[in-house]
């Protein structure tokens, strides 16, 4: 009986190793017919993102879950976009809200609820939900937008 060559066992077992995905490790570093091998790479890490001051309950597609509200950045043109409900324009003059066009998508209805000098709410409004767009003026100057979801 024959007794295997070191060579031909380190061939083996690196052919086994490419078949059951060997692909996880790295190239060898060293000289031709050389058995070092890198180890494998670490792998990813499971750990979530980052939080990003988002609700964590709410639906990737813009809109909040039922009774939360999803905060949006003050938009430069004053168009926001509420969720798939429409889009309402609300600019600023100094530290006035100016109400513009209001376009409900199809199948909803948008209703202005509040219009002041510092605050804007418009209720948008299907057969089984209802969005509100509300903005207003904080102390300070800084804009609050948010789109909130009333379960009716």
């Amino acid at each position: 009986m024959r007794t295997p060559r070191p060579a031909l066992l380190v061939t083996a077992a690196a052919l086994a190793l490419t078949a059951c995905g060997g692909d996880d490790t790295a190239p060898s570093t060293g000289t031709a017919g050389s058995t070092d091998l890198a180890p494998p790479s670490a792998p990813a890490d499971p750990s979530p993102p980052p939080a990003t001051g988002a609700d964590p309950a709410a639906p990737a597609a813009g809109r909040p879950a039922p009774d939360t509200c999803l905060a949006l950045p003050e938009a430069a043109d004053g168009r926001y976009t509420v969720a798939d409900a429409g889009i309402v324009v609300v600019t600023r003059d100094g530290d006035r809200l100016v109400l513009g066009e209001i376009t409900p998508a199809e199948g909803w209805t948008a209703e202005v609820v509040d219009t002041e000098a510092d605050e804007v709410e418009v209720e948008f409004r299907n057969d089984a939900d209802e969005l509100d767009l509300e903005v207003e003026v904080e102390d300070g100057g800084r804009l609050s937008v948010e789109v909130c979801a009333d379960d009716d």
